[in-house]
């Protein structure tokens, strides 16, 4: 292992040969990976282009946070040292493997595959691959970390696409209440694998997501069609109100310490994180029709 990061070190201070011409470059580049981008990306597309989608999306990215979460627990692998390389970003989980990595093959690899088009394919490679290089560059993994996150990356994408419809046919097919009963137990169950900081934030929002979803597609039913300008004020009055959430919900609830976390402290976030996902599957969408922003299916 140390003869494998030692190379890796050797990579990165070749790449870094081309800092700062490339700095600024390689920054945009990877937010194209970071989990704050796709957080929002998912509301995107629930609110307005199809909200089927938009809850697989969220899904898939609760899973691919919560799996990345648990391998890095796994392995416990150190990033590069600021003494050998420059280190142009903040970390402080462990390495292996690269989220940044990991979540741009699956969540562009996902965008592709409803796309189904061989140039979305290609984009999303490129996509990949950039992010891929951005983390080694700015010296936050070593060259391991990014090709096991393509790896695993890989693997779970072709997984869910495989299972998700028909586990998503044999769900929606259960009676609603075992369809509700189902969206807080396997939350509450995860989050109990990993009682830490991390697993609260990632299950109290697919638990808020899930529970809103079944109640909203039971009884509000609205449709994220409509003309582009009523989306787009859909997006900007949702995204508003969920960081409001986020903000007020932060300053009542006690802090987190996430190196001895409390269990009052963490079941709040869970509820925090929760009261998210409800926002988005239920709340917003309950509004927009309310608001007239958004149609009715019926």
């Amino acid at each position: 292992m140390d003869g494998m990061l030692e190379w890796g070190y050797d990579l990165i201070e070749w790449a870094q040969q081309f800092s700062p011409m490339l700095d600024t470059l390689f920054k945009a580049i990877t937010t194209l990976g970071a989990e704050q981008a796709f957080l929002l990306l998912s509301p995107l597309i629930f609110w307005c282009v199809d909200k089927r989608r938009g809850v697989r999306l969220g899904v898939l990215l609760m899973f691919l946070f919560y799996v990345n979460h648990a391998l890095k627990l796994l392995f416990d692998q150190p990033r590069p040292s600021p003494d050998r390389v420059q280190v142009m970003a903040e970390e402080f989980d462990p390495g292996l493997p690269s989220g940044h990595a990991q979540s741009a093959v699956m969540v562009y690899g996902f965008l592709a595959a409803q796309v189904r088009r061989p140039w979305a394919w290609g984009l999303a490679a490129l996509i990949a691959l950039s992010v891929g290089l951005s983390r080694i560059y700015m010296g936050l993994h070593f060259p391991t970390d990014v090709l096991a996150g393509w790896l695993i990356g890989i693997v779970m994408l072709a997984f869910y696409l495989r299972v998700e419809p028909p586990v998503e046919r044999r769900f929606r097919a259960w009676p609603w209440n075992y369809q509700m009963l189902l969206a807080f137990v396997v939350p509450l169950a995860l989050f109990l694998v990993y009682f830490d900081a991390v697993g609260a934030q990632l299950m109290g929002t697919l638990l808020g997501l899930l529970v809103g979803v079944l109640i909203e597609f039971r009884w509000v039913r609205f449709s994220a069609k409509g003309p582009r300008q009523q989306r787009a004020a859909r997006f900007v009055f949702g995204s508003a109100i969920l960081v409001a959430i986020w903000l007020g919900a932060k300053a009542i609830f006690p802090t987190v310490d996430p190196y001895e976390p409390e269990t009052v402290a963490l079941i709040f976030r869970l509820i925090r994180y929760a009261l998210v996902g409800v926002w988005t599957s239920l709340g917003a969408p309950w509004c927009f029709v309310r608001m007239k922003l958004a149609a009715s299916e019926g």
